[in-house]
């Protein structure tokens, strides 16, 4: 984008059905992906990868969600963010034990911030708090999918989405 951001430190771009795009446009929006700065982060929301151009999808980070779980799980915080720091851990112990449930913990963050941060939009608040918990949750989703100790990231994810 080519102006600096106004409120925030930080640019959101989002672009719907972005399998949509023309391979003419796919190839422009390539050339600004790679001249943008780092404070602006684009957000395609795509049915299929398939149509995207290669050099797009290599560059990006793939989050998936399934419309089902969109309804169900933004209506309410998630449980792990209402508990004090010894409950917490406590049941992140449990949850870290299992993948899916760890990964169901992650797409819930996911969900419940994504559904913040729209609601912020629409009423003209400030979302920098926001896109910075939803940076945190995806950093800890990418350290997850390398294998990385499953308990020791929820624990570090729950300190930082709560101070």
């Amino acid at each position: 984008m080519i102006f600096n951001p106004y409120i925030e430190s930080v640019q959101i771009a989002l672009i719907f059905d972005a399998q949509k795009l023309t391979t003419e446009a796919q190839n422009s929006f390539l050339k600004t992906l790679e001249e943008s700065s780092n404070s602006t982060a684009y957000i395609l929301i795509t049915d299929s990868e398939k149509n995207l151009l290669q050099t797009i999808v290599s560059r990006s980070s793939r989050v998936y969600t399934k419309e089902t779980n969109i309804k169900r799980e933004t209506q309410n915080i998630p449980e792990i963010l209402k508990l004090d720091l010894i409950e917490a851990f406590s049941q992140i112990e449990k949850i870290a034990k299992e993948k899916d449930r760890t990964d169901n913990l992650i797409l819930d963050l996911e969900l419940y911030y994504q559904q913040l941060f729209k609601e912020a939009l629409n009423q003209n608040r400030q979302t920098k708090q926001i896109c910075d918990n939803i940076q945190e949750v995806l950093k800890t989703r990418k350290r997850l999918e390398a294998n990385g100790n499953r308990r020791l990231l929820l624990e570090n994810l729950f300190l930082v989405l709560t101070s």
